[in-house]
């Protein structure tokens, strides 16, 4: 099983997302820096952010999603 996982594991090098990191950190500025490297990931990548933290939902940069919104909208309940 742990091999099927992390064999859809893709890493993704530093260097690439530090273009982004900048940008990152004036949207986080006030909200949560610690979590400025996973913003540039997301915004490196143009996809959402999977996340129960709520300090994500105050930034626009990227859509953020609670694991009860991405259950609901593959349709399985809790």
């Amino acid at each position: 099983m742990i091999e099927i996982i992390f064999s859809r594991v893709n890493l993704i090098p530093k260097k690439k997302i530090e273009p982004f990191k900048r940008i990152a950190e004036e949207i986080m500025h006030d909200i949560d820096l610690d979590d400025t490297p996973l913003l540039a990931l997301a915004l490196h990548l143009n996809c959402p952010i999977w996340s129960n933290d709520d300090h994500f939902k105050r930034q626009s940069a990227v859509n953020a999603v609670t694991t009860r919104e991405l259950l609901s909208f593959l349709k399985i309940s809790i």
